[in-house]
């Protein structure tokens, strides 16, 4: 889960905090200045020698971006890691 970081001008007075969001301010989903391939790309890309000897052993992902609702919606990334194995045969689809 990407969480991505709202604008200034998501809040009140263009002050970021908890509870500041204007009404008009989007609640999760947004129109974001990079496209969500290139942000996926950089996560894989920091995990190299890290998670994994490098990110084209992945085999499969799934993304979802949203805008940041916590704190002060600086933004986060989450991830969640799974081995999958031949005989996982569940795990393929």
């Amino acid at each position: 889960i990407l969480r991505m970081k709202r604008p200034v001008s998501h809040f009140v007075a263009g002050k970021r905090g908890p509870g500041r969001l204007k009404p008009t301010a989007p609640r999760i989903f947004g129109q974001f200045r990079s496209d969500i391939d290139n942000n996926v790309k950089f996560v894989l890309d920091a995990m190299n020698e890290l998670v994994y000897p490098d990110d084209r052993q992945v085999s499969r992902l799934h993304a979802t971006r949203v805008l940041d609702n916590d704190g002060l919606c600086e933004g986060s990334t989450e991830i969640r890691l799974r081995i999958i194995r031949e005989h996982d045969s569940d795990a393929w689809f």
